[in-house]
């Protein structure tokens, strides 16, 4: 299981989640660009402030089970 929380805008109130099934033997890797991807749409939406200077990705929970 792949859980992304991301902020909805420059003040860190709103927040955008997504959970998705990882298949067994795949990289975290393989499933968080397409996730980074709608965040990031989601994000600019129809705002008129820019895109992140910055996109801090923190990873938690790796586990082999």
């Amino acid at each position: 299981m792949l859980s992304f929380v991301s902020t909805e805008d420059e003040y860190f109130s709103k927040y955008h989640t997504q959970t998705q099934l990882m298949d067994i033997g795949n990289e975290f890797g393989f499933n968080l660009c397409p996730i980074l991807l709608r965040s990031i749409q989601s994000f600019a939406g129809e705002k008129k402030f820019p895109l992140p200077e910055r996109i801090i990705i923190y990873r938690d929970g790796v586990s082999n089970s």
